[in-house]
């Protein structure tokens, strides 16, 4: 009978995250195809400043997550303490040191165009809505509007990508960049849906300060290890041009679709271990082994699939991004394997290891970048990006594994 119960619990996430999976590699799907038509009709160079906009934008709106949806979401679920009015003061507090901050960073790439600056700014008030909404239903385990808040945005990408692959649109890279503002705005609709039930509640400053304490770790981590795009793309574009950093982006945006799947395991695990820890069960680790082993397959198949797709694609306009291409397809397996391992310190309450290891993880790429482990300076990044990603997954799985085994000696004795 227990054993039909498990069964039933493992089939129910493998469901749940294939759910969220195919809303995220959808959407990704989309995006990819807008990327495709956007490469096509830009140069080298201004898809290189396009894609540094992009990625420098997902890496600010992070900012405004900063760990506070993984903590309101336990936190709401484990202690059953409902702090929606702190989480909401705390996103428009983060909201506000994101503006100097993407001001500086246009100011200092020289991308601080009018037309940019309104675009940044619209695409932040946009992913604050998409992460409070994603929160919201995170914590419900609603999978199917977790699946919808993104894949809507995705439809109109796609929609602006035929428009322009069929020439009814010519666009510049400021231009393409407030189309992928624009089109994150369409998941607000989603605010006005019936299942969102949230409490108002006059906050203290005790309640807002502790839930930022316990945000901080995992969000200091999270603002390195979901943001590798931007990082790689800075690092690269300190030592060269907006061409070479527009052939690594385009390597790095497809290979990237991984880190979506990392989101959508950890969407799924995090409310379910959390449930499963407070009802007396124990973290499930098979469960880990069996999606780690999953993804390193799909790694294998993305780099076929991904080499048909620049070759036929796009001919010789990408072709130096294909060995790019294949190190950073098994550089994102490694962090999403790392990303999803990571919800079992949020269940256990012990989220300040991951502010070291993301740390780590950094020092290890730059140190790494230094080094100039290859002559070409984009396949040296690249490399980089995954020497340092597979330490710090090699680390993590060694800490949970060894916490795994304590808990098994324990429960025998």
């Amino acid at each position: 009978m227990l054993s039909r119960i498990i069964k039933q619990a493992k089939t129910k996430s493998i469901f749940n995250i294939s759910i969220v999976s195919i809303g995220n590699i959808l959407n990704a799907g989309f995006g990819v195809f807008f990327l495709i038509a956007t490469a096509q009709v830009l140069t080298v160079e201004d898809f290189g400043k396009y894609a540094l906009l992009t990625s420098l934008l997902v890496a600010n709106s992070k900012l405004m997550d900063f760990g506070t949806n993984s903590a309101y979401v336990t936190n709401s679920l484990k202690y059953k303490n409902d702090v929606f009015t702190s989480f909401i003061v705390l996103r428009v507090l983060l909201f506000i040191v994101c503006i100097p901050i993407a001001g500086t960073l246009l100011y200092y790439f020289g991308l601080a165009t009018p037309l940019i600056i309104f675009s940044y700014i619209v695409g932040l008030v946009a992913y604050a809505i998409n992460y409070t909404l994603f929160a919201i239903f995170q914590k419900q385990q609603n999978y199917y509007n977790t699946f919808l808040i993104n894949t809507v945005p995705g439809i109109f990408k796609a929609t602006f990508g035929l428009v322009i692959v069929l020439k009814l649109l010519h666009v510049t890279f400021e231009q393409a960049f407030m189309i992928f503002s624009l089109t994150m705005l369409t998941s607000s609709v989603f605010l006005f849906n019936k299942s969102i039930k949230v409490t108002f509640n006059k906050p203290t400053i005790k309640e807002i300060a502790d839930l930022f304490k316990k945000a901080v770790p995992a969000g200091g981590a999270m603002l390195i290890n979901v943001n590798w795009q931007a990082i790689s793309n800075s690092v690269l574009k300190l030592t060269t041009t907006f061409t070479e950093v527009g052939v690594f982006s385009f390597a790095n945006k497809i290979a990237n679709v991984f880190s979506l799947i990392a989101l959508s395991i950890f969407t799924v695990l995090l409310p379910k271990n959390t449930l499963r820890t407070q009802n007396n069960g124990e973290y499930d680790y098979k469960e880990t082994v069996f999606i780690a082993g999953v993804l390193l397959l799909l790694a294998v198949g993305a780099s076929i699939g991904a080499s048909i797709l620049v070759q036929f694609g796009f001919g010789t306009k990408y072709a130096s991004s294909l060995g790019a291409l294949y190190i950073l397809i098994f550089a994102y397996t490694f962090n999403a394997i790392n990303t999803f391992i990571e919800n079992y310190f949020f269940v256990e309450d012990n989220t300040k290891p991951l502010v070291f290891l993301a740390l780590l993880n950094l020092a290890l790429f730059l140190a790494f970048v230094q080094m100039n482990l290859l002559e070409n300076k984009i396949l040296s990044v690249a490399l980089a990006q995954l020497i340092s990603n597979l330490i710090i997954t090699v680390i993590v799985t060694g800490i949970v594994a060894k916490k795994g085994l304590r808990s098994l000696i324990s429960t025998r004795n």
